[in-house]
């Protein structure tokens, strides 16, 4: 890998990923056409991924010892709940499940910890990349056992389901339960696929996949060329220079929005792939539609044209990253209702998204602006009603655009830049103009509110008793 990295100029870790995620294709290729059949046993398919995906796994931490950690949490996660199923009386289940996902977070903070200061604030593609997805797939499989009556699963479903090859290194993140549908081939026969062959039936193939996962492929090496290529004339670099000051404001910020937007391309870009090589393994497959054809983007991750596409923030964010954005509102979203108030859950799990990347200042920052940007968007559309008609609607779309790829471009120089000063010198170079925008908003809605409050209604008096 040494070679080949000082060849093409790419960073090994960054190597090491790129072949871990394309080396799913053949996997998954080998899975689908020797295993997923009813003749082969389901210990069969188990042996095959769970070697399989390990190799994977070493080869990418160089046959390194820091495969342990995750093979730390995902033993000790599976040993203690056995333990509690075990003994049942020794602590409650939803004790257990919570100490557990404590110690799976606490595990991967220490870890932020340790390589963060190896490292400094610059982001290094390290055993915690996989680890935070791990940590998710761990506590949400956790946090459903605690809340059941079932067992927790066995040992060889647990680790493959941790490890699996096409999804363990940028997700998506997967239910157990469709997990060991996929195992068992029930996910497949429940929709009349891969049946056991009968005197009067045969077994019947899943529909053909190839060609959606050469169209995830194709997108994925678009988007990742889209990133490199672009990554040659749009820096953070450049950003952070005194000559960037010389421009004008609307070309600053012009830079800005571009440089996220290519910034944004790598991970449509590996998403892509995932997405390619988890539906050609066969976990993806969601049955047919309404017109009878095979549904194969079960775990999508992004929608890469509707996220650049997209006129609102509220159409972004649901669009990438959408399965940590779907564990999220499962997790932690909804197990907050009791505070009786979506804005203060929204900022509590954001708070959680912020702290699950890493402890660098960029991210608490990136999430927060996300949090005030969404509020003020709703706000906006509260007291602006467009007026109909296709000139508006042009207007409408056109405007909706620059304010989402502006505020999206704005809060993520922070993601990216990670430090504070190195945040604060952008943030100085647009003179601060995000948070202007969300102050301004935040005041006109009081304001507002004040004068066009609508008075209450009197209630009429209750009759007297005589």
């Amino acid at each position: 890998m040494d070679q080949l990295s000082n060849l093409t100029g790419v960073a090994e870790p960054t190597l090491r990923l790129l072949s871990s995620l394309l080396s799913a294709y053949p996997l998954a290729i080998l899975t689908h056409s020797l295993l997923l059949h009813p003749s082969v046993p389901r210990s069969a398919r188990l042996a095959l991924i769970i070697a399989s995906s390990l190799l994977v796994h070493m080869f990418f931490l160089s046959f390194t010892t820091a495969i342990m950690h995750s093979l730390s949490v995902v033993l000790g996660t599976w040993a203690v709940a056995k333990l509690s199923d075990r003994l049942p009386k020794l602590l409650p289940k939803r004790v257990v499940s919570t100490l557990l996902v404590a110690a799976i977070f606490g595990h991967l903070m220490w870890g932020y910890f340790v390589t963060r200061r190896a490292a400094g604030d610059v982001y290094v593609i390290s055993w915690t990349m996989t680890q935070c997805v791990l940590s998710l797939r761990a506590a949400g499989t956790v946090l459903d056992w605690g809340e059941s009556k079932a067992a927790f699963s066995s040992f060889p479903v647990f680790v493959a389901y941790c490890y699996f090859y096409g999804y363990s290194f940028v997700g998506p993140q997967v239910p157990l339960a469709d997990f060991e549908a996929y195992i068992s081939l029930e996910k497949f026969q429940r929709h009349g696929f891969l049946k056991p062959a009968t005197a009067g039936a045969k077994t019947k193939p899943l529909p053909p996949v190839a060609g959606y996962a050469l169209q995830s492929l194709a997108i994925g090496v678009v988007f990742l060329g889209i990133h490199v290529g672009g990554g040659k004339y749009l820096s953070s670099d450049t950003m952070r220079q005194p000559v960037f000051l010389t421009w004008s404001l609307a070309s600053r910020i012009v830079y800005v929005m571009a440089f996220v937007k290519v910034l944004l391309c790598k991970y449509l870009g590996v998403w892509a792939l995932v997405d390619g090589a988890v539906a050609l393994s066969g976990l993806s497959f969601g049955g047919l539609d309404s017109d009878h054809k095979p549904i194969w983007d079960s775990y999508r991750n992004c929608n890469p044209l509707t996220f650049h596409l997209a006129t609102s923030l509220s159409v972004i964010i649901p669009n990438f990253n959408m399965s940590t954005n779907d564990w999220c509102k499962t997790y932690i979203f909804k197990r907050l209702r009791f505070l009786g108030s979506k804005d203060l859950s929204s900022a509590l799990t954001l708070l959680f998204l912020a702290a699950w990347h890493g402890p660098s200042p960029g991210y608490y920052l990136c999430f927060g602006l996300e949090f005030l940007d969404i509020y003020c968007e709703r706000v906006f559309f509260k007291w602006v009603a467009v007026p109909q008609g296709p000139v508006w609607r042009v207007v409408s779309n056109v405007f909706g655009w620059l304010w989402a790829s502006f505020a999206l471009g704005y809060a993520t120089v922070a993601f990216e830049a990670l430090r504070w000063d190195y945040t604060v010198t952008v943030w100085n170079s647009l003179y601060w103009s995000g948070h202007i925008v969300i102050a301004v908003i935040i005041i006109a809605d009081l304001v507002a509110s004040a004068l066009f409050r609508k008075p209450k209604s009197a209630k009429p008096e209750k009759a007297k008793k005589a």
